[in-house]
């Protein structure tokens, strides 16, 4: 099938050029690094990608973490939106669904400097939503663009002004004790302007031993230089002093008392604490036909946390990691040119310690990990009358190493497309991507054999291919994907007898996903009725001959729907999710059942004098169905399950002057 695909790029970089100016090209570093130049270039690029408004969003929900903006979103399936010790768990067409914590398989970038990690370990504990302004989440294979690890994305934007305000309060209380506090002030300079942001956040948490608090604070500066182009230098600071873990539970634990923590978590106190610091600087310069981009940044994170065992049961790391790049794309009269080089680095010294029921015993190990990561890309595209054919890739040089050995991979990731623009307010495309990942650091240091990294868990690498259409027409946009990918060395979590619950990962062999997505609206007057959904059916070599072949943790199928109505300074909302059930080990056939979830929410904005006050609140859970934050699969002892408050309430305030 990829031959066909060739042929048809090969055919439009011979063809006949045409005139830029009558189909708009889309350069991936706008999206990436820089918002794009216009509404609807996020939807002509060849790829399944959708975007999230933060100013609509924050107005209808609780603004606790990220899970609200992924629910509509076809083939992404979050977990753990009430457990912060794990952190948000985001898979995207099932990459990230086996995880031990965190995001795996999905690369993050937030204002164009990458928040994962260069060893391809993501969280976005430190990032609140009320600071961000979009976020889009591109589905399937991203080597070519953001390198390894990058089997879909997640790239942020934080809010860069407060528009005609110059300072901002938002204030938001709910169940479970949450309560948030945001304020945000906006200096105005001759060249440019900065934003200053402090967020402050903590619950007690639906379950036992669940508790949390986050302080959290960034300086933004965006200004025209002396050197030309224009300027953006983001500070965060974020410090999580305390996120406890209320642990897995069994099917009967879970039924004769969901909010109950499992035993051991209490008995060995397991909780963490993070401090989280950054430094990034961007340059973005237009001159002629030429864009060119560049960043570096530097991040260093200090973490430590107890786990439900004693032998290697606590846990501590420090890590700095950070990196640059440079990127530049040409407008030529038969398409565009672009080139760009990268380089990433990270070092962690990771020790181990007895947990001896909460406090820490003697060491039981101490190592040096190091990860890079430099390489070379570029991009063109090639006119032909109605179509645009497009084509990638990527070299690269990975070196992972813990003390003294290290090894190298040398990856090459290529992306190639066409799409069919003829259509006034639609297009059709085809795009065959590839991607490389390789483990986590955290991931090697898990050796079933001792100290150093395990030397049976290799790199993994993917290749798919996506045929869709969407539509950009106003009022009533659409896009449909059907894609498949095929991996190999696909990875997965397990236990071993006798080694306690420690988690250690291996190779599982050839993998096979298929799937469909839809997104679907339709806006008259004040109302808007939206509709996505997705199926998917995965197929992984079994460990063991007669083990199922299926992945667990994702729903192979959903369906979303919204309702909401705006106008006279009222703002409603009706959200309803159906999700199929989620298997929850790889060696068993066991199923959670179908869930279903419905939430409203609903602001009175009110504005005068050059000043404005939104109320707003909701209700999660409207029918309290029995729900599940996360399913943790092959949990040691059959403890899968982590249930999920039933129904609660929230509301907020924000205040703007």
């Amino acid at each position: 099938m990829n031959k066909y695909l060739l042929l048809l790029l090969l055919f439009t970089l011979f063809g006949r050029a045409q005139d830029t100016s009558a189909i708009r090209l889309v350069d991936l570093n706008e999206i990436i690094l820089w918002a794009p130049k216009e509404n609807d270039s996020l939807l002509a690029g060849p790829m399944a990608i959708q975007r999230v408004d933060f100013s609509k969003l924050l107005a209808r929900s609780s603004g606790q973490n990220l899970n609200d903006a992924l629910r509509g979103i076809p083939g992404v399936w979050a977990q753990n939106a009430f457990n912060m010790n794990q952190d948000l768990r985001v898979s995207i067409r099932g990459f990230g669904a086996r995880g031990a914590f965190g995001i795996r398989g999905v690369k993050i970038l937030l204002d164009g400097v990458p928040e994962t990690t260069p060893d391809g370990s993501g969280q976005v504990d430190h990032i609140p939503p009320v600071l961000l302004s979009s976020m889009d989440v591109l589905r399937g294979p991203q080597g070519a663009w953001l390198g390894s690890g990058a089997s879909g994305a997640l790239v942020m934007r934080t809010r860069d002004d407060l528009g005609a305000a110059h300072w901002e309060l938002d204030g938001r209380l709910g169940a479970n004790g949450y309560q948030q506090l945001t304020a945000l002030v906006q200096n105005n300079h001759n060249n440019g302007h900065s934003l200053w942001m402090i967020n402050q956040q903590s619950a007690e948490g639906y379950r036992a031993n669940s508790r949390y608090q986050s302080q959290s604070a960034l300086y933004k500066r965006l200004w025209r230089g002396t050197l030309q182009g224009k300027w953006r230098w983001t500070g965060l600071y974020f410090k999580s002093p305390e996120a406890q873990d209320p642990g897995g539970l069994t099917l009967q634990e879970w039924l004769e008392s969901p909010s109950q923590a499992r035993k051991a978590n209490v008995d060995f106190d397991v909780d963490e604490q993070v401090t989280h610091a950054q430094s990034a600087l961007n340059w973005q310069l237009d001159k002629g036909n030429t864009q060119s981009n560049a960043y570096a940044y530097i991040s260093y994170r200090d973490f430590s946390a107890t786990l439900p065992y004693k032998t290697g049961g606590a846990t501590a790391f420090t890590r700095w990691y950070g990196g640059g790049g440079y990127q530049t794309t040409t407008t030529k009269r038969w398409g565009l040119l672009g080139w760009g080089a990268s380089y990433q680095s990270q070092k962690d010294q990771r020790q181990r310690f007895d947990n001896l029921n909460g406090t820490v015993g003697s060491a039981w190990s101490d190592q040096k990990e190091l990860y890079t990561e430099s390489a070379l890309f570029s991009h063109f595209s090639r006119i032909l009358g109605a179509f645009t054919g497009s084509g990638s890739v990527r070299v690269s040089r990975v070196s992972i190493g813990v003390d003294a050995s290290s090894t190298e991979y040398f990856p090459v990731s290529p992306s190639l497309s066409i799409q069919w623009n003829k259509p006034k307010d639609w297009m059709m495309y085809s795009l065959w991507g590839s991607s490389f990942e390789t483990p986590t650091l955290n991931e090697l240091s898990q050796n079933p054999y001792g100290s150093g990294f395990n030397p049976d868990l290799t790199p993994s690498t993917y290749r798919s291919w996506d045929i869709g259409a969407k539509s950009t027409r106003s009022g009533q946009p659409w896009s449909v994907a059907l894609f498949g990918i095929w991996g190999n060395n696909e990875w997965a979590p397990y236990t071993i007898s006798g080694l306690g619950e420690r988690v250690f990962f291996r190779n599982q062999g050839v993998s096979k996903r298929l799937g469909a997505e839809f997104h679907w609206e339709k806006t008259w007057e004040k109302w808007t009725w939206s509709h996505s959904g997705q199926w998917q059916k995965t197929v992984i070599d079994p460990v063991e001959e007669a083990s199922p072949n299926h992945l667990p943790g994702v729903p192979a199928h959903q369906y979303w729907m919204a309702l909401s109505r705006q106008g006279g300074g009222w703002s409603l909302s009706w959200e309803h999710l159906w999700a199929g059930g989620v298997f929850v080990s790889n060696s068993s056939y066991q199923q959670t059942k179908a869930s279903y979830q419905s939430h409203v929410g609903f602001s009175k904005t009110s504005t005068w004098g050059g000043r404005s006050l939104r109320l707003h609140g909701g209700i999660n859970n409207l029918w309290n169905a029995s729900l599940l934050d996360q399913v943790r699969i092959n949990a040691f002892g059959g403890r899968y399950f982590d249930p999920a408050p039933g129904r609660t309430f929230f509301m907020g305030l924000n205040y703007r002057r």
